[in-house]
């Protein structure tokens, strides 16, 4: 079982348009390692569809389930949309908990989780 950074995160692409910052919008899109802010330090991140995730194992392990993670609610760190709107905070978990498993959305998120038995 792993939670992986994914690559197609909503509400960080909205986060960035808004204040147009396309440079950053793209980051996620990027086939290589990328130097990413994290608390005025630089870390160097490699982002993952669930399926690019999945070929590095595939030859020992199968492929059980996976789902996206933050895909209707924000991601931790827009702390600000909870602080401002807990009860729509608290409803975007409960849909993302419905819905955040269902073909096409599964891959999308701040993160994924995918679980893998071995073969």
């Amino acid at each position: 079982m792993f939670t992986v950074i994914g690559r197609v995160c909503p509400w960080e692409m909205a986060h960035y348009l808004r204040r147009w910052r396309w440079a950053r919008v793209k980051v996620r899109f990027a086939r290589d390692v990328v130097p990413v802010g994290l608390n005025r330090q630089t870390v160097w991140t490699r982002y993952y569809s669930p399926r690019e995730f999945y070929r590095a194992f595939q030859g020992e392990f199968t492929l059980v389930h996976y789902r996206g993670l933050c895909v209707f609610a924000p991601p931790p760190y827009l702390t600000s949309v909870r602080d401002r709107h807990p009860h729509g905070y608290d409803r975007l978990w409960r849909i993302d908990r419905s819905l955040a498993g269902w073909p096409v959305l599964r891959s999308m998120g701040d993160h994924f989780l995918i679980v893998m038995n071995r073969r």
